[in-house]
């Protein structure tokens, strides 16, 4: 058995875990700074309030300092108490003693997360923002170990899985993992990052009102009649056309058709002269840039042209806002949902749903040339006007129309088709087998 003093092993261990725990408090309550509602409520006064107006901005370098000396006391612990139990002389008793620690390290490390968030108000964070400063502010440095070790390991693992590059070649994901490493989200702001990326990559064909769902009125319609069809159907601007829904002429505001109807000025303005001008755009574009020369424009919707010339569709600011948060139902509007999954083989869908969406849902890999909805696929697959109780097979999927409104297909029943049962010759033929 070696002899050896045993003391300063043990004052070491004393102070390693004092260290961790301290640091792990100091972690868990920088990284409640970042989240809501401790963001944006105005600091206390103070020492504290001025320590937290300047962690703000750097709690990720103060953050990965504290990761930094957590990590070095874990060390510290762990080689002291292996020292201390290396005088049994006994190689079971270091492995022991090494595994314990670090159990019970990682159950200071969630007491420490679970005291902080229980504790955690504005003020105590102004307090331990302060200590924060005091303890970590030397050893700020370290944080660049982090920022340099994030580095190393993204050269090391690229050879081996590189990211995928969009158009411009920058990796696809590139600034949704700095986002990520600097904030902790939950997983519906992880969503709502990827929805506003994703962006770039739609185009506004696939999120606009297609031509057959556009309310629209004639130019020369008058404004009282034009009012009641607001009023049916629930819209504060519709577009105006002459002749036909291809020759747009003007979007027509709620406001300002209210004004003139309540001024009883006889005889009042016309559609005509209280019509804005419209904003066109080619179904083509994009809608992060829709996005944007809305805001530059001021405008909330806007007409989607093809490549003739026609009207294809409409789009608003809200179908953009859609694209990020998701379905925005009105305050009165029995929502019906786009996907209704009747059991894990079947579902009921709107014909606008996407074939994207068609294919997570089922696991398949529909794909079509010209069109990018179910009802489209359908139209594509029966190659004439659809029915209600029209069927079609495709990729192991049988879609059937449940309901049409005129030449359009409203919802769509989608199920997968069980396979056919095999024959005796197939159940009896010997598989083939390689025994090499």
């Amino acid at each position: 058995m070696l002899e050896s003093d045993s003391t300063p092993a043990a004052v070491v261990l004393f102070l390693a875990l004092l260290l961790f725990l301290l640091t792990a408090f100091l972690e868990a309550g920088l990284n409640l700074l970042r989240r809501e509602p401790f963001l944006d409520p105005k600091p206390t006064d103070g020492f504290g309030g001025q320590a937290l107006r300047y962690l703000r901005p750097r709690l990720g370098v103060y953050s990965d300092t504290a990761a930094v000396l957590r990590m070095a006391s874990a060390v510290a612990t762990t080689v002291s108490a292996v020292a201390l139990a290396s005088a049994a002389s006994r190689w079971v008793v270091v492995a022991l003693a090494a595994v314990g620690v670090w159990a019970f390290l990682a159950l200071l490390r969630g007491v420490a997360r679970s005291v902080e968030e229980r504790l955690a108000s504005l003020a105590a964070l102004s307090r331990l923002a302060l200590l924060a400063l005091v303890l970590l502010w030397p050893f700020a440095w370290l944080s660049r170990l982090v920022g340099l070790g994030r580095r190393l390991a993204h050269l090391v693992i690229r050879p081996v899985a590189p990211p995928a590059l969009d158009a411009s070649g920058a990796p696809e994901d590139e600034a949704l993992p700095v986002v990520v490493t600097e904030e902790p989200l939950d997983q519906a702001e992880r969503r709502m990052i990827r929805a506003i990326l994703g962006l770039e990559k739609t185009t506004v064909r696939e999120i606009m009102v297609p031509r057959v769902d556009i309310m629209a009125a004639d130019a020369d319609s008058s404004v009282e009649s034009v009012v009641a069809m607001m009023q049916e159907g629930g819209h504060s601007r519709i577009p105006i056309y002459e002749g036909t829904i291809d020759s747009v002429v003007g979007i027509v505001h709620a406001r300002d058709l209210v004004r003139a109807v309540t001024t009883g000025n006889s005889p009042g303005p016309s559609l005509r002269e209280l019509a804005r001008p419209p904003y066109f755009i080619p179904e083509s574009k994009r809608a992060d840039q829709l996005l944007q020369d809305m805001r530059e424009h001021r405008v909330h919707i806007a007409v989607v042209v093809d490549e003739y010339g026609g009207t294809a569709g409409l789009v608003t600011i809200e179908d953009l806002l859609e694209e990020i948060v998701g379905e925005l139902a009105d305050e009165f509007e029995v929502a019906e949902p786009d996907v209704e999954l009747v059991s894990h083989c079947e579902a009921v869908m709107d014909a606008r749903t996407s074939l994207d969406d068609l294919n997570a849902t089922f696991a398949t890999g529909i794909s079509g040339e010209g069109f990018d909805t179910v009802g489209g696929f359908v139209y594509h697959e029966l190659g004439r006007i659809p029915s209600p109780g029209d069927e079609v097979v495709s990729d192991g999927l049988r879609l059937q129309v449940i309901n049409t409104i005129g030449r359009r297909i409203k919802r769509v029943r989608v199920s997968r088709v069980a396979s056919p049962p095999a024959s005796e010759e197939e159940i009896l033929a010997p598989k083939d087998t390689e025994d090499r």
